[in-house]
Parts: structure tokens; sequence; C-alpha cells
């Protein structure tokens, strides 16, 4: 969505999701990009399996997903792999993740919350083959790109 401003987009085009990290962060850059922000159904199977559903078609759109890896980082870890998974199952043009922190911890080439290492979530993802990890240096996050 770089170089795009938010009249640019087309919100039949795009859906824009969030994972159970940081909902009010999501809700503002959907709201900043006048986007609605799709509904996402988190639950729990007897045996404490995590079940996800993205709400509304993703078939050929581009697919926005804001999840932070902050405590507890196993679990919003799982989310976003999960959240990356269905998108792409569900035959997603292109998807992304924005990361909130991440690109904190790339440049202190340090683990995060909870002993969270980034370079090993970017080769998880990569062994996935969801692509790669850009920065941008003009946001205060990181925005990681697997485009699928």
């Amino acid at each position: 969505m770089s170089g795009q401003s938010s009249q640019d987009i087309d919100p039949n085009d795009v859906r824009f999701f969030s994972g159970r990290s940081n909902p009010e962060l999501a809700a503002k850059i959907a709201a900043y990009l006048n986007l609605p922000l799709g509904k996402t159904h988190f639950s729990r199977f007897s045996n404490d399996n995590l079940f996800v559903q993205l709400g509304g078609s993703v078939r050929g759109r581009r697919v926005y997903i804001v999840q932070s890896l902050v405590p507890p980082v196993s679990d919003h870890l799982l989310e976003l792999m999960m959240m990356l998974d269905i998108a792409k199952s569900a035959a997603a043009r292109d998807i992304h993740a924005i990361i909130p922190l991440l690109l904190l911890c790339a440049f202190r080439q340090e683990r995060c919350a909870a002993h969270f290492d980034y370079s090993t979530a970017g080769g998880r993802f990569a062994a996935n083959g969801w692509g790669d990890t850009h920065y941008d240096d003009d946001a205060a996050f990181a925005t990681s790109a697997w485009l699928l």
C-alpha cells in the first residue's frame, strides 16, 4: 500500500483483519485508510486447540493482517500463522502481515518479549513459503509482507 493515498484504495479489493494482540491499533490503521476492519473469530476447542476464522471472502483480494508479537508471544504467533495460512488457502491474491515492534527487535538484534527471536519467526515464515520480510523506515512499525 506504500505510495498510495487512502483515496486510491478500493475497499472491495482489500480485506483488513486483526489478531487478538492489538485490535485497537488495527482499528486505527483501518480507520486511517478508510477501510472496514474485518471480523475475525477466535475460539478454543475442548482440547485447547485454537480455531480461527476470517470473516468475509478473501478470494482474489489483498489481505492485511495486524498482529503484534507481545506476550503471550507463542499464542499471538500461532494466531498470525493460522490467519496467514487461512488467507492463503482461501486464494487471497496477496497477503501482508503488519507486525508492530518487529522492527525494534531487528534493529536491536536481541530477543524480544518472552525470549521471542524475530529471526526464528522469519525463518519459520520463509520455510512455509511466506516470502520475505520488508522494513518500512518511515513507519513506527515493521511491515512484514508475505506475498503468497
